[in-house]
C-alpha cells in the first residue's frame, strides 16, 4: 500500500504541475492550440483527443528514421500526374491504332445484262484506309435499292485490295423485290496487314434479264487492332 507520505507528495506534485501548466498557457489553448491537424488525428475520426494522445503515448520513446510529410505529399502528386501522363499517351496510342472511314452516295446507278452476272465494283461506293498495326476490318454497307426481271436478286459483296472480304456469307442479297428497299449488312476481314487498303462494294445480278438500280448509300469501315 501506498503510504500517507507518498500520497500526499504524490498529490502536492501533479497541483503544481497542473498550476504551472495553467500559468503558462490558457486552458482554452491546450483543447484547441492552432486548429484541427490531420496529421495528429492518428485514428481519422475528426477530432484530436485522449485516443490520438494514447496512441502518441503508446510510442514515446520510439525512433526510427523521419518523414518529410511534404515531401510524401508531393511525391504522390508527381505520381498522379505521372499517371495522368501514361493514361494520356495510352488514349493517343489506341487512337493511332483505330482507323476509319466512310463515303456516301445519293447517285444512282444502274446494273443490267450480260456483263451484270459478274462481279462489278460498285461506283462511289469505296473508301481506303491505312492501318498502322495488323487489324481486323469491319465492313458496314447500307443501301436503298430495287431490281425488275426474271431473276429479280441483286447479289452484293465487300472486297479488300480486290480480293473477297473473308467473312460468312460471303455475299449477300441486297434486293428482290421491283419497289425500293432499305438494307444494310456487315461484313469482317481479319488479320488485314498495316498499309494502306482498298475497300470495294462489288454487285451483280442473278440472271442477264434482270436490271438493279441502286441509290442512297453508306460505306462505313473501321479497323480494330489484332
Amino acid at each position: 500500500m501506498i503510504s500517507k507520505k507518498k500520497l500526499i507528495t504524490t498529490v502536492l506534485a501533479t497541483i503544481c504541475v497542473t498550476s504551472t501548466l495553467s500559468l503558462m498557457m490558457p486552458i482554452g489553448s491546450l483543447l484547441n492550440n492552432g486548429g484541427y491537424d490531420p496529421w495528429i488525428d492518428t485514428n481519422d475520426d475528426g477530432i484530436i483527443n485522449y485516443q490520438d494522445l494514447g496512441n502518441l503515448a503508446s510510442r514515446f520513446g520510439a525512433f526510427g528514421a523521419p518523414i518529410n510529410k511534404t515531401d510524401l505529399i508531393l511525391e504522390l502528386q508527381e505520381t498522379i500526374e505521372s499517371l495522368n501522363d501514361t493514361v494520356v499517351e495510352l488514349q493517343s496510342a489506341m487512337e493511332s491504332l483505330l482507323s476509319h472511314n466512310e463515303t456516301y452516295s445519293t447517285a444512282l446507278i444502274d446494273i443490267s445484262g450480260y456483263p451484270a452476272l459478274n462481279w462489278q465494283n460498285m461506283s462511289e461506293t469505296s473508301v481506303e484506309i491505312t492501318l498502322t498495326a495488323n487489324s481486323t476490318l469491319l465492313i458496314m454497307f447500307s443501301a436503298q435499292a430495287r431490281v425488275s426481271g426474271t431473276g429479280r436478286r441483286m447479289i452484293v459483296r465487300a472486297t479488300v485490295d480486290a480480293n473477297q472480304a473473308n467473312t460468312n456469307p460471303v455475299e449477300v442479297i441486297l434486293t428482290e423485290s421491283d419497289e425500293w428497299e432499305s438494307h444494310s449488312y456487315t461484313f469482317y476481314s481479319p488479320n488485314v496487314a498495316a498499309g494502306t487498303h482498298t475497300i470495294n462494294m462489288q454487285w451483280k445480278l442473278w440472271d442477264e434479264l434482270s436490271t438493279g438500280q441502286v441509290k442512297e448509300r453508306t460505306l462505313t469501315v473501321m479497323a480494330l487492332p489484332t
